[in-house]
C-alpha cells in the first residue's frame, strides 16, 4: 500500500486541529454552565521544615499560600500529603513531628501517606499519640 509522504504530515495536523478545538469547546461549555472547579493541593517531603536555615518562616508562607486558594475556592478545595513529613529538622526530630502536625492541621490537611521517613522512628509514633487531626493512610505498605 502506498501512503503519501505528505499523508503524516497532514494528518497530524488535522488531529491537533481537532484537539484544540474540542479543548476550546469543552473550556467554553464548562465556564458557560458553571462548573466548579475542584483545587486539590498536595505538599510531600516537607521534611520537618517549619523553617529554613536562614530562619525563614517556610510553613508560614507555604500555609499563606494554602490558605489563599482555599479562601477563593472555600468548598472544593482539598488538601493532602505525600508523606515524609516529620523527620528533618531540628526541632520536628526533637518533637517527633508534632509542630509539623499541628501546622498541618492549621492548614486543613485531610489526609497523609505514609512515606518512608515515617518510619524512621517506628510506625507508631506517627500514627498512635499524635495531634494530628488528620487520618495517616497507606495502601502499598
Amino acid at each position: 500500500m502506498f501512503i503519501p509522504k505528505r499523508f503524516p504530515r497532514l494528518l497530524t495536523v488535522i488531529t491537533l486541529s481537532a484537539l484544540i478545538f474540542a479543548l476550546a469547546i469543552s473550556g467554553v461549555n464548562a465556564s458557560a454552565a458553571g462548573d466548579k472547579v475542584f483545587n486539590i493541593i498536595e505538599i510531600t517531603n516537607f521534611y520537618g521544615m517549619l523553617e529554613d536555615a536562614n530562619g525563614d518562616p517556610v510553613a508560614a508562607v507555604m500555609a499563606k499560600n494554602i490558605k489563599d486558594i482555599v479562601n477563593g475556592n472555600p468548598h472544593r478545595t482539598l488538601i493532602v500529603s505525600g508523606g515524609d513529613n516529620y523527620l528533618g529538622s531540628i526541632l520536628s526530630n526533637m518533637l517527633r513531628g508534632a509542630p509539623v502536625m499541628s501546622a498541618f492541621n492549621s492548614i486543613g490537611v485531610a489526609v497523609s501517606t505514609l512515606g518512608n521517613h515515617e518510619f524512621d522512628w517506628g510506625l507508631d509514633t506517627v500514627t498512635r499519640n499524635v495531634v494530628a487531626d488528620y487520618p495517616h493512610i497507606c495502601s502499598n505498605l
